[in-house]
C-alpha cells in the first residue's frame, strides 16, 4: 500500500493510536502551516483517534433494513 501524500491523510489512515500521536507531534514541527490546516490536521486526528477506539462492530450486531419493524408506511396525501 502507498503512503498517503499529505499529513492530514496519514492521519485518516493511520492504524493505530501510537502512529496518529507520532504525527500529531510531527505536525507541530511545520511553523508555516496555517491555523485552517492546523485545525484540520487536530480534526482530523479527532476523528482517527475516535475510529480507532470504538469497538469494531459485527455484521450480525447490525440491524437490517427490510426487518418488519423497520419498513415504513406510506401515507397517501389527501386532497
Amino acid at each position: 500500500m502507498n503512503k498517503p501524500f499529505g499529513l492530514r491523510q496519514q492521519l485518516a489512515e493511520s492504524q493505530s493510536v501510537d502512529e496518529v500521536n507520532v504525527l500529531l507531534s510531527k505536525s507541530k514541527t511545520f511553523e508555516l502551516a496555517s491555523e485552517r490546516t492546523r485545525r484540520s490536521w487536530k480534526y482530523t486526528a479527532k476523528r482517527a483517534l475516535h475510529r480507532l477506539s470504538e469497538p469494531e462492530v459485527k455484521s450480525s450486531d447490525v440491524k437490517k433494513s427490510n426487518d418488519s419493524n423497520a419498513k415504513k408506511k406510506n401515507y397517501k396525501k389527501s386532497k
